[in-house]
């Protein structure tokens, strides 16, 4: 009973990032708060049509409008700004407007977060890294933190 759950899933999850890799990914600069949705998910973001970068909230609007492109409390921009632009905020936010992003919608904020487990254990986005090495115990090259059992 477990395992035939387990399996769907996880077809079920596949299904999505194929979907979510067919489809056109819209393009940051071009967002408005109508395009993003406003309950849980996951995020995709994309450099060149290649994916850079896997996320998930459950308030995608406000993850995205007033964390990401604020360069506010998102591992994402605060690494692009720090690592990459020597804290240029203007650089980073400058990055982000290049890049293009896909959602993809959960029924709720923990379907959304294995969601973004799975789909960054497959894509392995080259900015993930850095969200990995700020959590505790994260070995480098990681695109995730370690999961604790109680």
């Amino acid at each position: 009973m477990w395992n035939e759950a387990y399996d769907a899933g996880i077809g079920r999850l596949t299904g999505e990032l194929r979907q979510a890799l067919s489809s056109t990914p819209l393009k940051i600069s071009t967002l408005t708060r109508e395009s993003i949705p406003a309950g849980p998910g996951v995020y995709v973001i994309f450099e060149a049509l290649e994916p850079v970068y896997v996320g998930s909230s459950g308030n995608l609007r406000r993850r995205v409008l007033y964390d990401l492109l604020k360069v506010r409390r998102h591992y994402l921009s605060i690494g692009l700004r720090d690592r990459l632009y020597g804290g240029d905020r203007a650089r980073a936010i400058d990055h982000l407007m290049k890049c293009s992003i896909a959602f993809f919608e959960t029924e709720t904020g923990l379907e959304a977060e294995w969601s973004e487990r799975f789909f960054s254990s497959i894509l392995r986005g080259k900015y993930n890294q850095w969200k990995a090495l700020k959590k505790k115990g994260a070995p480098e090259g990681s695109t995730h933190g370690h999961i604790r059992l109680r």
